[in-house]
């Protein structure tokens, strides 16, 4: 009785959630909406998880769902893909005591100075935020950017070069670490693919590990390399991080001209996010 009544339940969300798709797929407008999208992957994850307790003929309707969206890539890029629908200049700090305080799900950009971090970060949110400048370590502060109303998104000065003071580069090497530290956000390390892998990343990398901190590598100038060069660099970066990582971070291709990776970073942020928010 209780298999039965579950089977039913089960059959009316199949129901909801194909006529969910035909009003998405005839107004993409609604895609924009936070309550369709989340409500498309709370149907669909129940779904996936009882599929054993479906009947069989039900199992052919949910094949048919899974192909629309496999195949049809604008409904799929518009139903499960971040947009950035709003973004804000938040603040700049110059110390962590000075940050917003800790309530939404954090994202820092932090790489070598001129790694393309600027150019990087206009092409993630699809404007020009961040100033793209002939010298390097420009950015001394910890800059904070609100998108979407519900997350951060940090900018973080380059490390390995700067024409300060000594002693002003320690200081901002301290705050990141600091920062690092006390707020704990997911951490996009940028690594120039036009070259071999450099020891100051792999040392920063090593620290990171050694805090045990949530991390992901972004390969920049992907388009500034020919092909056989940038999987030389690749293959060689992979070989160095087993030396210092007991697991191999995400690994993401980019190249700021033709938009690549782009997607992969705006999806593993939504993952990132949604495991915070469950």
């Amino acid at each position: 009785m209780i298999k039965r009544r579950f089977i039913q339940r089960c059959e009316v969300r199949c129901e909801i959630l194909e006529r969910l798709f035909l009003i998405m797929e005839k107004n993409f407008i609604l895609l924009q909406h936070r309550k369709l999208q989340e409500l498309s992957y709370i149907l669909w994850g129940s779904i996936q998880k009882n599929k054993k307790l479906i009947k069989l003929k039900d199992q052919f309707f949910l094949l048919k769902i899974k192909k629309r969206l496999l195949y049809s890539k604008k409904l799929y890029s518009h139903i499960f893909r971040m947009q950035i629908t709003s973004l804000s200049f938040l603040k700049s700090a110059s110390k962590v005591a000075d940050c917003p305080p800790v309530s939404l799900p954090e994202f820092a950009v932090i790489g070598r100075s001129n790694v393309g971090k600027s150019t990087l970060i206009n092409m993630l949110m699809n404007q020009t935020i961040a100033k793209s400048s002939d010298k390097p370590g420009k950015t001394q502060l910890i800059n904070y950017f609100l998108v979407n109303e519900n997350w951060y998104f940090v900018d973080l000065p380059g490390y390995g070069y700067a024409k300060v003071s000594l002693e002003s580069r320690r200081k901002r090497i301290n705050e990141t670490y600091e920062y690092f530290l006390q707020r704990k956000p997911y951490i996009f390390v940028l690594v120039d693919g036009s070259i071999p892998p450099q020891k100051i990343d792999l040392e920063f990398i090593a620290a990171l590990e050694e805090e045990k901190l949530s991390y992901a590598l972004i390969i920049t100038k992907a388009d500034k390399a020919n092909q056989k060069t940038l999987s030389q660099n690749t293959k060689l970066l992979r070989q160095q991080l087993q030396k210092i990582t007991k697991k191999m971070p995400e690994i993401i291709l980019s190249s700021s001209v033709k938009k690549t990776g782009r997607n992969q970073i705006l999806d593993l942020i939504e993952a990132k996010i949604a495991e915070k928010t469950i």
